[in-house]
């Protein structure tokens, strides 16, 4: 389970690398809908909190990813409006802390652990 645990911490630092990444290139990828690059918003930071969540079950842990991860969004949208080619949005940072809030509340115990299901499989 060690070894699962260190390949479920870098997938982790992978997502959040893929959403500073998207967050901060010329062209936001773009949903198919209007507004819907909210929804693009919540479900990167539902899967960022929910992911780290599994790894991390305790209350002061799972505070301080939280914490982070608002942190973070909102960080990143200030960080657009200097880029010159994509515009600051408050509303995408409250998409972020929705999806983030979204996330710990579907986190272990309230459903199972994933990443310990898929581990417990993948050992056989």
């Amino acid at each position: 389970m060690a070894v699962w645990r260190r390949v479920w911490i870098v997938v982790g630092v992978g997502l959040v690398l893929a959403v500073v990444v998207l967050s901060l290139t010329p062209r936001a990828p773009e949903a198919g809908f209007v507004h819907g690059d909210k929804l693009h918003h919540l479900v990167a930071y539902f899967v960022l909190m929910h992911w780290h969540a599994q790894l991390h079950a305790g209350t002061g842990a799972r505070t301080g990813l939280a914490l982070g991860f608002a942190a973070l969004g909102a960080i990143l949208e200030w960080l657009q409006g200097m880029t010159g080619y994509r515009d600051p949005s408050a509303v995408d940072a409250v998409a972020n802390a929705a999806g983030v809030a979204v996330g710990w509340a579907a986190a272990p115990p309230r459903l199972p652990n994933l990443l310990d299901w898929v581990a417990a499989r993948g050992g056989r």
